[in-house]
């Protein structure tokens, strides 16, 4: 078989870097034009207005419709399509007495959405082929000032994933009236949304707004984000009888829904399950939820393929006070609000939550770990990954971080522990003894976890100074051949892009096995 010059130039471009790209399309016009389809492919903008003006006016002045209305030029090219937060307002340089500056938004924005909204929507209209569509800027603004945006918007035939900012009254009139010409063909598998500062909470109704994009598309949606959102008419559908006495209630069901975020929604925990029979991951944001419906009581509520958790304590507490979660791998207690204060573990979240758990972040007060640890160290038979945060005060005895919790963790079948010290230099500084500080160094703490946890295989260490994460090392654990010499563990360094490769095989890929 014979390999054309094109065909390896071609695969060559194809592993490429974007600067690798870059330099390439400057080498002659050939090669320009050979490079630009793999360097529009994913467009993320992220300066200021400036660069949106630019690529909007490149793709208009690059593209144009034939006689056929087949869109011809670099539009076609674009797969990915991002306009983030810094790239919608102009920074400026503020200086104060000291000769130091930082920067602030321009007032007045030089560049307001009013002067590239319209080219924005021009510039959709010649991608054909987009497929994924992030902008945080307020829509409710762009659709003001371009009011086809939304319907230019969804009607790229390919397009799946949406990432919305800033919907508010105007963009929401703007989806029910695109969806009465759409309806047919919308096909999206991801919906994230943020709402406008003049609304407090978004109705999602069937046939209106953007509910109405949710509803055209719920064969097909696998992945969504739900703020501030009453879901009730969403999901759930009622027919009334001929006599209007009675009301028939049936659950809107999105079959091929994996993944949920919620923040602050008005959705009772029996709809949750109903009609999201596939939902694997799912993540709680401020207030996330109703427990359940008026007038029923201490209700369980089953969701029979949930394997991944990730929110504060809190939700997660009263989620699972609520619940059952018979195939529960993932349970990720984030730091976003609170931390893990009190000194006993609820029953519970024993009973629960723990026994098939592979993978489990979770952050600690000082106060609370050694309590905790005494009862999960005997209640994780299928732990694999433990990513561990200590956030410690003046007062921390750092025996109980590098001694007593190690030995408390003896019983867990861990490979892979990820721990972070959260103030932890801060807090002991140049006053610790010595033999403290020989005790809280990144590889001491390591060599202590690795002698009392024997499964243990790898292992990452960082610490914070005053909230700035100083640097991670990875570790891969070596040890001796006879088992009874604990003190013949040693540390073998591995590098960054490996042990993150490690890292997140052992944090996540059990769930895709699982699949």
């Amino acid at each position: 078989m014979t390999i054309l010059n094109d065909d390896v130039f071609e695969h060559i471009l194809r592993e490429c870097s974007v600067s690798g790209l870059v330099n390439i399309s400057l080498v002659s016009s050939h090669f320009h034009v050979s490079a630009m389809p793999h360097l529009l492919r994913t467009v993320s903008l992220d300066r200021n207005p400036e660069q949106i003006i630019g690529f909007l006016d490149f793709i208009i002045n690059s593209s144009h419709k034939n006689i056929d209305n087949e869109i011809l030029g670099l539009g076609r090219y674009v797969l990915t399509f991002e306009v983030l937060m810094f790239a919608c307002e102009t920074s400026v340089k503020v200086w104060d007495d000291d000769d130091h500056y930082h920067l602030a938004a321009a007032e007045p924005e030089p560049y307001p959405i009013s002067t590239w909204a319209p080219s924005l929507t021009k510039a959709l209209a010649l991608m054909p082929n987009l497929r994924s569509f992030v902008i945080e800027a307020e829509i409710d603004d762009i659709c003001l000032h371009s009011p086809d945006f939304v319907a230019t918007l969804l009607a790229r035939p390919r397009l799946t994933d949406i990432d919305l900012w800033g919907i508010g009254p105007t963009a929401t009139t703007s989806f029910g009236q695109a969806m009465r010409l759409e309806e047919d063909t919308i096909r999206l598998r991801k919906v994230k949304y943020y709402i406008g500062d003049d609304i407090k909470q978004l109705a999602l109704l069937k046939g209106e707004g953007f509910g109405s994009v949710l509803f055209a598309s719920k064969e097909y949606l696998e992945e969504l984000y739900f703020e501030a959102a009453d879901m009730h008419n969403l999901l759930i559908d009622e027919q009334r009888s001929r006599d209007s006495l009675n009301v028939a209630r049936t659950p809107v069901i999105f079959p091929k829904v994996v993944s949920i975020s919620l923040s602050n929604c008005d959705v009772h925990l029996d709809a949750l399950t109903q009609s999201f029979p596939s939902l694997r991951n799912l993540t709680f944001d401020f207030e996330p939820f109703l427990i359940g419906e008026k007038g029923v009581k201490n209700r369980i509520v089953s969701f029979s393929k949930l394997m991944s958790i990730k929110g504060s304590y809190k939700y997660i507490s009263s989620f699972l006070q609520h619940t059952t979660c018979d195939n529960l791998l993932r349970l990720v207690i984030d730091s976003l609000w609170d931390s893990i204060t009190g000194e006993d573990v609820p029953a519970f979240l024993v009973t629960r939550a723990m026994p098939g758990l592979k993978s489990l972040h979770i952050v600690h007060s000082e106060n609370s770990v050694v309590p905790w640890w005494k009862v999960l160290g005997q209640s994780l038979p299928s732990l694999n990954y433990l990513a561990i945060s200590f956030e410690t005060e003046a007062t921390c005895e750092p025996e109980n971080l590098c001694i007593h919790v190690p030995r408390l963790m003896k019983s867990v079948p861990l490979v892979y522990i990820s721990i972070l010290f959260e103030g932890f230099l801060h807090t002991l500084g140049s006053r610790a003894s010595p033999e403290v500080q020989a005790m809280v160094t990144e590889q001491a703490v390591a060599i202590s976890y690795a002698r009392n946890i024997k499964s243990l295989k790898y292992i990452d260490v960082c610490k914070t100074i005053d909230s700035v994460k100083g640097p991670k090392t990875w570790w891969k654990v070596i040890r001796p051949w006879s088992s009874c010499d604990e003190n013949g563990v040693q540390l073998e360094a591995i590098d960054e892009v490996e042990g993150m490769a490690l890292r997140d095989w052992h944090d996540h890929t059990i769930l895709d096995l699982q699949r």
